[in-house]
């Protein structure tokens, strides 16, 4: 993105009206700011913190995606609300998973489905539906998730053995066979 000083010398120079254009690169640039301040909150793994500034940064570009007339500056400002509308059904995704908080959960599905639909084999993606479905109790999917997660990684020994035990301390020995001999 320009600068707003940029973008209206650029405006000018072309004869076209700055004010539209510099309120959408205004808006856009605020989502950017948003979605780079929750990037911090993430690698420090605050999911829950992040979660408020990614949904201002879907807003800011929302906004600006409309008051953009330019199909350049439009195509740029799409390009990165798909972006943060992922990182922000991740982030959903986690901190359902970490906090118990299924409405979070039930808020990432369709960002994170409408994500894993553009790319199927994205293993963040994948890991964020599991985590969701965790969150929700919903086995079913979760199960559906996790072996589209497998297929793509490869099983991973620590995580069935951690589900063996929990079915065995739970008193599902079924349960608990299948995932160990899963694990090993």
């Amino acid at each position: 993105f320009l600068t707003q000083e940029e973008a209206l010398a650029e405006r000018k120079a072309s004869g076209k009206s700055a004010e539209v254009e510099i309120a959408g690169a205004a808006n856009a640039n605020a989502g950017l700011e948003a979605y780079n301040n929750a990037t911090a909150l993430l690698s420090q793994q605050q999911f829950e913190e992040a979660v408020p500034l990614l949904a201002t940064a879907v807003e800011k570009l929302n906004l600006g995606l409309t008051e953009a007339k330019d199909e350049t500056t439009k195509g740029s400002i799409q390009k990165n609300l798909e972006k943060v509308e992922r990182t922000r059904g991740v982030a959903l995704a986690l901190a359902a998973q970490k906090s118990g908080n299924t409405e979070m959960a039930i808020q990432a599905e369709p960002l994170l489905l409408k994500a894993h639909t553009a790319t199927p084999k994205d293993e963040n993606i994948l890991q964020a539906l599991v985590a969701s479905y965790q969150a929700r109790k919903d086995a079913a999917n979760e199960k559906k998730y996790q072996d589209l997660l497998d297929a793509l990684v490869g099983p991973k020994p620590e995580l069935a053995y951690n589900k063996g035990v929990e079915a065995f301390n739970a008193n599902r020995m079924a349960e608990a066979k299948t995932h160990l001999l899963k694990a090993v």
